[in-house]
């Protein structure tokens, strides 16, 4: 994975070539729905910093394109670095 990391961003891929439903873990459609709770938990933190002057934000429609839904890069290496650590794969 390490290696993908480095090689993917070298050839400067901002989008996946497959789509959201191409993923690295066993549950159906669990890129997309990391990319949401991703969103959701960002929504939660925008709330609180917005007081304090600061908007972080990250736009779910942004992470995906309009033709055949392929995630972002950076959103499908987030995933995989979730995945890792979800099934404990460092551990292996």
């Amino acid at each position: 994975l390490n290696s993908w990391y480095s090689r993917s961003e070298s050839t400067g891929m901002r989008y996946m070539r497959s789509s959201a439903s191409f993923h690295l873990d066993i549950e159906t459609d669990a890129l997309r729905k990391f990319a949401e709770d991703e969103t959701s938990s960002n929504d939660k933190r925008t709330k609180k910093t917005k007081r304090k002057g600061r908007k972080k934000r990250r736009d779910f429609n942004n992470e995906f394109t309009n033709d055949y839904q392929r995630p972002s890069l950076a959103l499908f290496n987030r995933h995989c670095n979730h995945v890792i650590r979800k099934y404990r794969l460092e551990e292996t």
